[in-house]
């Protein structure tokens, strides 16, 4: 029997959308704004997730959003290093929990434990990455929808001072994230790899052509230096639940760049070009307009928050990739469970079965996969509604969308993240299963991407997404692939169907629909 009475008291609306995102993550995403109040002296925004097989909806009591927001704004008003100060401390925890998770879930053999020790690693991975969450979720609270202090600040600045194509081009150049990404820095290395067989056109041409298993036969050395590649970096695009990427999917990166004819020498030029471009624009705006000490301040904060977002997230993708080995064991101890099944189980089923020892039924991980919506309870418990319970609380207590009438549109308008034109057959892309319909050259739709899309993403000619600002994850990865891209339509996949032919238009913003599929 369902109790949804503490729950009643808030207006719960939709925040964002997300994919492939299991219960193991959902509760304790949903749980780690506890920790505002203690950690941060703000107060706490009630949030929760509706999940339908994965594919979830981030839900909140937006007036409780708004007022840990305000309460955040407080602080960074007094002190503006606070955010610096904040980002420092989250990568080191990042660092930290990624050194732990190697350490204790990846290379420790779990074999060896018991139920309880199991179950203790399995608390401790969770508190992690809830501290984790804690801390760069803050970032996110400090510039998400419509309540956006840096990205507001960042646009009066610039206006303040310029205008037209020179706006816009300030605007990127000061929300171009200030380092490279982990997902950069696998791409420059594999750039440095295939670069060393590159001028061999026999090695060119096998694998523009030929399969990785025959590249492997003619290349030996090519095949083992993509093995050891793969091994180094495959977490980067694992996010929540991966797949991890093989040698496979890295030689599609290269085969690729071949398509698009890129040679290596010219990726890395172009990259250490575009980076002194950037950096000699910042110095001559600041040099030219000498803004003041909060508004410098601000304009040199601005790139590091954009690196800093999916920095978080990308340490956490790690620690998510270490605990797969955990998830296996303990899917073996409780009766052939998969690893997705274990991630879909209750926290507290799991404690039943390895501390308690009873017994649990898969029926439990399939109803919860189906379904399952996590909400915090006041007194600082995670609830977790599964079935017909879960049901109940989207259909009687969060707010509808409003519907949308697609009949007749023929244009869709967004924000230009990153500037060019380009035409193409659309492909809706959210998660990984979609992306063997992808092709070189179309033009990719998506609630909003993510790092386990990326290979699609580097085959689009052009990105569009519902959700996101200029510093969202398409806007970033547009860029840095130099692809045009229009960002925050919210009605692009309600509107575009795959086999759709559309023109994007990224200096504007517009993406017209010549054809419809």
């Amino acid at each position: 029997m369902n109790n949804f009475d503490q729950f009643k008291k808030y207006k719960w609306q939709e925040l964002a959308k997300d994919y492939n995102s299991p219960l193991f993550r959902n509760y304790i995403w949903t749980a780690h704004p506890f920790r505002y109040p203690k950690l941060f002296g703000i107060s706490r925004p009630v949030i929760g997730i509706v999940s339908e097989r994965n594919r979830i909806t981030y839900i909140s009591d937006l007036t409780t959003w708004k007022k840990a927001h305000e309460d955040l704004v407080v602080k960074v008003k007094k002190d503006l290093m606070y955010i610096d100060r904040l980002i420092e401390k989250t990568n080191r925890l990042g660092e930290r929990m990624n050194v732990w998770s190697e350490r204790e879930l990846y290379n420790k053999d779990l074999s060896k434990l018991s139920n309880v020790q199991l179950f203790k690693l399995y608390e401790k991975t969770s508190e992690w990455l809830a501290i984790l969450y804690a801390h760069g979720v803050l970032l996110p609270l400090i510039d998400f929808g419509e309540h956006l202090f840096v990205e507001d600040n960042l646009k009066r600045i610039l206006s303040e001072h310029v205008s037209g194509e020179e706006y816009s081009e300030y605007y990127r150049v000061f929300t171009e994230p200030s380092y490279d990404s982990f997902a950069q820095d696998q791409e420059i290395a594999l750039t440095k790899l295939w670069k060393g067989f590159y001028k061999d056109k026999r090695c060119r041409e096998a694998v523009a052509n030929e399969s990785l298993e025959e590249v492997a036969e003619k290349f030996p050395a090519f095949h083992t230096k993509l093995l050891r590649h793969a091994e180094k970096w495959g977490w980067v695009y694992y996010v929540y639940a991966g797949p991890v990427f093989g040698a496979e999917q890295f030689f599609g990166f290269i085969k690729s760049s071949l398509d698009k004819g890129i040679a290596p020498d010219r990726f890395l030029n172009d990259l250490k070009e575009r980076r002194l471009r950037n950096k000699k624009a910042k110095t001559l705006f600041i040099k030219t307009f000498k803004p003041d000490t909060f508004s410098k301040t601000l304009l040199a904060l601005a790139g590091k928050l954009v690196w800093a977002k999916p920095r978080r997230k990308d340490f956490q993708s790690k620690t998510y990739f270490h605990s797969e080995k955990l998830m296996q064991e303990i899917g073996r101890r409780i009766g052939g469970f998969s690893v997705a099944e274990v991630r879909s189980v209750p926290p507290a089923f799991l404690r039943e079965v390895l501390v308690e020892n009873s017994q649990i039924e898969k029926r439990i991980a399939v109803s919860a996969f189906d379904m399952h919506v996590c909400l915090p309870c006041d007194d600082g418990r995670v609830e977790v509604f599964t079935g017909k319970d879960a049901v109940t609380f989207k259909d009687l207590y969060l707010q509808k969308e409003k519907e949308i009438i697609t009949v007749g549109i023929n244009e869709i308008k967004g924000s230009p993240a990153c500037r060019g034109k380009a035409q193409g057959i659309v492909k809706i892309i959210n998660v990984p299963d979609d992306m063997e319909k992808m092709n070189q050259g179309d033009v990719l739709v998506s609630t909003a991407t993510t790092p386990s899309i990326v290979p699609a993403m580097k085959k689009a000619a052009a990105i569009i997404s519902d959700e996101g600002g200029l510093t969202c994850h398409a806007a970033i990865v547009s860029r840095e692939l130099g692809t045009p891209c229009v960002v925050g339509t919210k009605i692009a996949t309600k509107v575009l169907k795959d086999g759709d032919m559309v023109e994007v238009d990224a200096e504007k913003g517009v993406v017209t629909i010549i054809k419809r599929g």
